[in-house]
């Protein structure tokens, strides 16, 4: 069964809340391997936010095991995946994402694990690149940053997933986007408390709890 979770930006009581459905009751356990690739393309002390990100799921109680797509050979990345639990792939460039992902063979050794059932965990970029395409966000990104060889990405999920629908910065963005895009594909409008969750062919909004 297909699993996928995507976030705007990672959120511990979300995870919370999927613990024993998703990770059991020891995530510690699980072999996760964290793609860091879309934040490449920002200075190191300018990703503050991607610390961050990957924090909430050490605190939740993952090892995250980093790897990096940039000048990876497909035998590569498939030997790094073999024995993953859990693959999560991090927020940053959704053009570069996509460019390096395209080039390793991320994309579609990504999309035969989650065809087998492996768990995919997507944040901001992450959560773009398990989508059909990832042109849909126009502008929200830089696609200067990147150079893919067309917009095709994973495929996991065939909405249009708008990450950061609530944000001071880019929720006007989503709004005049979401608004005029007609590309056949449904759109799904994700703030930053919230995952979107994928289980075979039922997907679930998950919120984190008001303070």
């Amino acid at each position: 069964m297909t699993q996928v979770l995507l976030f705007s930006c990672g959120d511990l009581d979300v995870l919370k809340q999927l613990k024993e459905r998703l990770f059991g009751n020891h995530p510690e356990k699980l072999k996760v391997v964290c793609i860091t690739t879309a934040a490449n393309v920002y200075a190191e002390d300018a990703r503050d936010w991607q610390k961050s990100e990957m924090d909430t799921f050490r605190e939740f109680g993952f090892r995250l095991d980093t790897f990096d797509l940039l000048g990876k050979t497909p035998q590569q990345v498939q030997n790094y995946l073999a024995d993953a639990d859990v693959i999560y792939v991090t927020g940053g460039n959704t053009y570069y994402l996509l460019e390096q992902a395209q080039k390793s063979g991320f994309v579609e050794i990504a999309r035969e694990h989650i065809n087998q059932g492996k768990l995919y965990i997507g944040c901001s970029a992450g959560a773009v690149l398990a989508c059909h395409a990832v042109d849909f966000i126009q502008n929200m990104d830089d696609p200067s940053k990147g150079n893919p060889s067309g917009f095709k990405a994973i495929n996991a999920l065939q909405y249009n997933l708008f990450p950061h629908a609530d944000h001071y910065k880019y929720g006007p963005q989503v709004e005049r986007i979401a608004s005029s895009i007609d590309n056949g594909y449904p759109n799904i409008l994700l703030g930053d408390n919230q995952a979107l969750l994928i289980q075979g062919d039922k997907l679930e909004i998950l919120e984190a709890p008001k303070a």
